[in-house]
């Protein structure tokens, strides 16, 4: 069979590998490259995060922290500011539980953010800003610390000082009231003392100015009528000298009080002022680490960004030269696979076109290459069935010529020996002739042959026994019983005849399976060409 392709026996290491392994290869330098940008990418991530986080632990904690101690002083004054103005309207005990307590925790809060804060130090030291050093960091928390102690100690000190002062009838509040108060027993629904009451009411009503407003012009006014209220119990006619003296007495103990109220006020007022200016302080210094803080985070976010902008140029880089390498090894790969099947494709085009003398290239050992091989033993097969099928094409064309050319013949005898003549010289046989059962079915009489001596062997009226051992086979096909294998006999008989060689010098015969006298024209028998079967023919001398 000559090829138009030369067919590789030789292959190299990469042609040699089964197409599974080869795909195994490529992934896996696939997913090397994968691990490659994974990597690279992971590092780069790994230095922005750490830039970040170094920016949280440090700046942005630094602004956070302060930011939360500005609050934490804000809350505390909302509670020292409502104990302040609510504590006459819902008591002491009150609002000492629903704000001083608060008050407290809120100023704990605040001592535990600074000590947070002083733990930051460090990263002040190491940003090494302009304004502000690590020892300077430092000394500033301590003094925020004294603040917060000065704020709280000074308002607990305001707190004790308003349980001092009283309201109403505690402290010294209630005890100036009931200095007042038995005055007023002394003096009122009295008749002759009318100069006294009007004087005891205008003490009251500068006592409650006082209380309301704070002023010192109040208290003044209170000392003046006092005097004048003294004087007047001296020049009163009514009162018994007993009386006199203990109203005296009564108004300089009430007086007495009260100035000890307002000096408690004014105590109140300065240790006010004392915790309100810490607080402030706190604020302010609250602000300034805020500041820091921010510059320290400023400073973490460039550090971040750079990192970012490294980590991207070089993830970028990796990832173009993993995709210029990944385009190679498909292109390779593709190459290695698509380029048999294309060969394979061309080729089986080819073969279709009825050039079965071609052949598949080689090329691989792979999957590719073994479905090549596959081909070309197809291919191989196919042009022998094909041939063959042309050989048997020629014999039915052989067998309907023969038939055309008999059809017209009626008389019998000559029916007989222009088929037996046809089917020597179109079969190229040795001999061919045509037995006929008498009309006893003991024998089968030679009816006619091809030739001259088959015209002899007529003539001598050769027949052939049906009991004779030695034509069993023939004998049994004649046999009614046997009769529904006589077409599978004749078709044996037929593809014994039709694939005989030239020079074989065999001779076919076709039987006749219905009785009939010698002489009369024959039933039809059955000449269809029978399938081709695997097995071997049978002969007809068998």
């Amino acid at each position: 069979m000559n090829t138009t392709t030369n067919t590789s026996t030789g292959f190299g290491f990469w042609a040699s590998l089964p197409l599974s392994r080869k795909l195994l290869i490529a992934f896996g330098a696939l997913f090397v490259l994968g691990l490659v940008i994974a990597a690279s990418g992971l590092f780069g991530l790994n230095r922005v995060q750490g830039a970040y986080e170094d920016t949280l632990a440090g700046g942005i904690e630094i602004r956070f922290r302060s930011n939360q101690l500005n609050s934490e002083v804000l809350e505390a004054r909302r509670r020292e500011k409502d104990f302040l103005l609510r504590w006459r309207d819902e008591g002491f005990e009150t609002a000492y539980q629903n704000y001083v307590v608060l008050n407290r925790q809120d100023t704990t809060s605040m001592k535990e953010t600074l000590k947070t804060l002083e733990t930051l130090a460090p990263v002040v030291g190491q940003a090494s800003l302009a304004d502000n050093s690590e020892a300077q960091y430092e000394a500033q928390i301590a003094e925020m610390n004294e603040e917060v102690l000065t704020y709280e100690q000074s308002f607990a000190s305001v707190v004790d000082l308003i349980e001092q002062r009283g309201f109403v009838d505690t402290g010294l509040e209630g005890e100036f009231r009931v200095a007042v108060q038995t005055i007023e027993a002394k003096i009122y629904d009295r008749e002759g003392l009318d100069q006294l009451v009007i004087t005891m009411l205008q003490i009251r009503r500068r006592e409650k100015d006082y209380l309301l407003r704070g002023d010192q012009q109040y208290v003044d006014n209170v000392h003046d009528l006092v005097a004048q209220l003294k004087s007047q119990v001296a020049t009163s006619e009514i009162l018994q000298p007993a009386e006199k003296t203990e109203i005296r007495t009564l108004a300089d103990e009430y007086l007495t009080k009260f100035d000890a109220l307002v000096g408690k006020d004014k105590e109140i007022a300065t240790v006010t002022e004392v915790f309100r200016s810490a607080a402030a302080n706190i604020q302010d210094d609250a602000e300034i680490l805020a500041s820091i803080g921010e510059q320290l985070a400023e400073q973490g976010i460039q550090t971040a960004q750079a990192d970012s902008t490294q980590t991207f140029t070089l993830t970028g880089i990796t990832v173009l030269i993993v995709l210029i390498l990944s385009i190679a090894l498909a292109i390779v790969l593709s190459r290695q696979i698509t380029r048999p099947v294309v060969q394979l494709t061309n080729t089986a085009q080819e073969i279709s076109k009825g050039k079965f003398d071609l052949q598949a290239e080689v090329a691989s050992g792979d999957e590719i290459g073994t479905l090549a091989q596959t081909f070309n033993i197809m291919t191989a097969e196919l042009g022998r069935a094909f041939a063959d099928v042309r050989r048997r094409a020629a014999e039915l064309a052989t067998v309907a010529e023969v038939s055309t050319a008999t059809s017209t013949i009626l008389e019998v005898k000559n029916l007989l020996q222009e088929v037996v003549d046809l089917t020597k010289e179109r079969f190229n046989l040795y001999h061919s002739h045509i037995y006929l059962m008498d009309e006893a079915g003991e024998n089968l009489v030679l009816a006619s042959g091809a030739g001259e001596p088959g015209r002899q062997m007529v003539a001598e009226g050769r027949s052939i026994p049906l009991n004779r051992t030695c034509c069993a086979a023939i004998a049994w096909i004649f046999r009614p019983a046997a009769r529904r294998s006589c077409t599978r006999m004749q078709a044996a008989a037929y593809a014994a005849c039709s694939s005989a060689p030239s020079k074989s010098r065999r001779k076919a015969s076709a039987p006749r399976t219905g009785r009939s006298r010698p002489g009369s024209r024959p039933d039809p028998i059955p000449f269809t060409p029978p399938p081709r079967r695997p097995s071997r023919p049978l002969s007809p001398g068998s």
